[in-house]
């Protein structure tokens, strides 16, 4: 799990030297997380070199909200700089598909609260 895949990684991947160098130069965006899970990833590359490692991103969950959603009400030249991502992206899908099964529904407009070591709240629109 890497928490901020920021604009660049929206969809879960395998990892790379390419892949890890990237998830290092986020790590601006999410500063308390992001460089322990690149350690993370670092140290399982050398005790299982010949393993796969796959990169989840809480942000990924999120990387289809709207422009309107995202955009910060700032100038358009300050706007580009910046943007909102989302967070608990991991937990919040997990929540939402564990609702649909308990209610039947195979789409299902939620609103989600993480709550615990961190705390968010996402409306999802499915």
């Amino acid at each position: 799990r890497v928490v901020h895949g920021g604009s660049q990684f929206t969809k879960t991947c395998l990892v790379d030297g390419t892949t890890l160098r990237s998830l290092y130069s986020l790590s601006s965006l999410a500063p308390l997380h992001n460089p322990h899970n690149v350690a993370g990833i670092r140290a399982a590359r050398d005790h299982f070199p010949s393993a796969h490692q796959v990169a989840v991103f809480d942000t990924a969950f999120h990387s289809t909200i709207p422009d309107y959603a995202h955009t910060y009400p700032l100038p358009a030249e300050l706007a580009a700089k910046y943007r909102r991502y989302g967070f608990h992206g991991t937990s919040h899908k997990y929540v939402l598909g564990q609702a649909a099964k308990f209610l039947q529904k195979d789409n299902l407009n939620a609103i989600s609260f993480h709550l615990g070591n961190g705390c968010s709240v996402c409306c999802i629109k499915d």
